[in-house]
């Protein structure tokens, strides 16, 4: 039997986390690469004359294909994590109980999760695409960019969340104008942090191919980071999901009883750790009945629930211990 515990629950996260950083950063990957560079090109050029942004971006996305068919490897990975979760739930059960039922993938409530929560992430993906392609040309006709220069940015930032994007932008325009705050961002790769300290120091401007090379290397570190914040966001999510669609299923066939149940919330000791999650750490709740934060009031039906604010989400590092007491469970 394995035991419910956050160490067991992590190391099955370790499972799917890579799997998805992977399939994340292939897909977008993938969309650059059959991008129609010529029509993109010549979107942009004329954005750029006319200072038509709106119409600019539409061509543009029209030419990047960007169809949910090119994220099916993230799709499955959701389906994936959610089936493992479910799994692990069910091998916590002593040796000595024989489960007579084994987890259905094929129940309506198991499948509505998962095509549920794959499609929103895949078009919040999507939908971030959308606003760079916008928030790149627009910055390109307010700086008096050049075409290659707006095309070359444009690619480096999909897949990236409107927030890092304007990161991007922001560290191009204070390596342009030799703006130390650049120095202090943190994805900024060292040997460009040291080559543009030099020349700070020695008051020299920084050639505009030099430039493109920095800003290429800061979004894709930050495009990495992106595909790890998803890994960490949607594994966490749909194997907690997954564990509770296992136990919803045992309660349903009258394998195991409600009252048996006891749901336990752990969070990480640690100044990283959000006030909110703090305040639920060690909250122990019934089968049925959701989490209340002390600090924010917000319900969450466990850790990483994807109906939760972003902000109590994202990033977060907390788990839930599941107890369930197999002598009195049916």
């Amino acid at each position: 039997m394995a035991r419910d515990t956050r160490s067991a629950f992590l190391r099955e996260l370790e499972q799917v986390e890579p799997r998805m950083a992977r399939e994340f950063e292939r897909a977008i990957r993938d969309v650059r690469d059959t991008a129609q560079m010529r029509q993109i090109r010549a979107a942009i050029r004329e954005g750029l004359r006319t200072g038509d942004v709106a119409t600019a971006a539409q061509e543009v996305l029209a030419s990047l294909s960007d169809e949910p068919g090119f994220y099916a490897g993230v799709d499955a990975v959701v389906g994936a994590a959610f089936a493992a979760g479910a799994n692990y739930l069910a091998s916590t059960a002593p040796p000595a109980r024989r489960l007579r039922v084994r987890f259905n993938g094929r129940h309506p409530d198991a499948e509505q999760w998962v095509r549920q929560n794959s499609a929103e992430l895949i078009e919040e993906i999507r939908n971030g695409n959308t606003a760079s392609v916008r928030a790149v040309i627009d910055d390109g006709v307010s700086n008096s960019r050049s075409q290659r220069e707006v095309a070359r940015t444009l690619m480096g930032v999909l897949g990236l969340r409107q927030d890092q994007t304007q990161a991007v932008l922001r560290a191009r325009e204070e390596i342009e104008n030799m703006d130390s705050s650049v120095l202090q961002r943190e994805r900024l790769h060292g040997n460009d942090r040291r080559s543009l300290r030099a020349a700070m120091r020695r008051g020299e401007k920084v050639p505009r191919e030099r430039v493109e090379q920095i800003v290429q290397r800061y979004s894709d570190r930050l495009l990495r980071l992106r595909a790890q914040t998803v890994a960490r966001t949607e594994m966490n999510a749909a194997l907690n999901a997954g564990r509770h669609q296992m136990i919803a299923q045992l309660v349903e066939s009258g394998e195991v009883r409600r009252e048996s149940i006891t749901r336990i919330w752990d969070a990480v000791d640690g100044p990283r750790t959000r006030a909110s999650h703090a305040a639920l750490n060690g909250q122990q709740r019934p089968w049925g009945v959701p989490y209340s934060s002390p600090v924010t009031g917000v319900s969450l039906a466990h850790p990483h629930d994807p109906n939760a604010p972003g902000y109590e989400v994202v990033n977060c590092r907390c788990t839930e211990r599941i107890r369930i007491d197999w002598r009195t469970a049916a």
